[in-house]
């Protein structure tokens, strides 16, 4: 049996299942869904914002590429309005992102379909073009890459496996270790809202604030974080 098979979600994006240990890489109530709200429409929002008050590029990190949904929708967002980004990720496993990027190009009407129930926008999609994130094997050699390099993240995605799968990417150590990337002002967002994560994200100093998401069937809270 493959490691990964594609299966649908209920608003009728696809995602990848991870056979090892038996989950979806994003939400079975809707994949497409559930990246739009939680994650790209805040980062977008923000990504905006700084351009408006003069950055002239915005700093994408993503901790758990998976199988790049995020990376796509946003990315397609950010070509379509023109905000001139920088898309870094960590993650171990790439196959499942490997085996995404074909995908992402064959649902490109959906895509489209997808962004203009959400978020309203009639997006013209060049997804061939879009630049491929920079991909890094784990956390340590990501935030020594970035010290090297003097960079900052803007926008941070922290989106490993779930907190029940993947404790360790939510805790006090990871955090600190992800912090070390984070630009001053930085958004990060997550869909993992349990009280260790904010208790963890807030003994470093971050405003830290459950964001409801009235965007049903989706789960009722994401989580937001902010430097400052």
């Amino acid at each position: 049996m493959s490691k990964y098979v594609w299966i649908k979600t209920q608003d009728g994006s696809p995602t990848l299942w991870n056979n090892d240990i038996g989950e979806p890489f994003r939400s079975a109530k809707g994949a497409f869904h559930e990246s739009l709200i939680v994650f790209v429409k805040p980062a977008i929002e923000f990504a905006q914002q700084l351009i408006l008050n003069g950055k002239t590029e915005i700093n994408v990190g993503e901790f758990g590429l998976g199988a790049g949904t995020n990376w796509v929708l946003f990315s397609c967002l950010a070509q379509h309005l023109k905000i001139p980004f920088k898309y870094f990720a960590i993650e171990q496993d790439t196959e499942s992102y490997e085996l995404a990027r074909l995908k992402w190009s064959e649902e490109k009407i959906l895509i489209q379909e997808k962004i203009k129930e959400h978020l309203g926008l009639d997006a013209k999609l060049n997804i061939e073009s879009l630049p491929q994130p920079e991909i890094f094997p784990s956390l340590k050699i990501f935030s020594d890459e970035f010290v090297k390099r003097n960079k900052k993240c803007d926008i941070w995605f922290h989106d490993p496996f779930g907190s029940g799968v993947n404790p360790e990417g939510y805790t006090e150590e990871t955090l600190q270790l992800c912090s070390i990337n984070w630009g001053k002002p930085c958004i990060g967002l997550s869909y993992a809202c349990n009280g260790a994560f904010q208790q963890a994200l807030k003994s470093l100093g971050l405003t830290v604030n459950t964001r409801l998401l009235n965007s049903p069937p989706l789960k009722r809270e994401a989580l937001e974080f902010k430097t400052h």
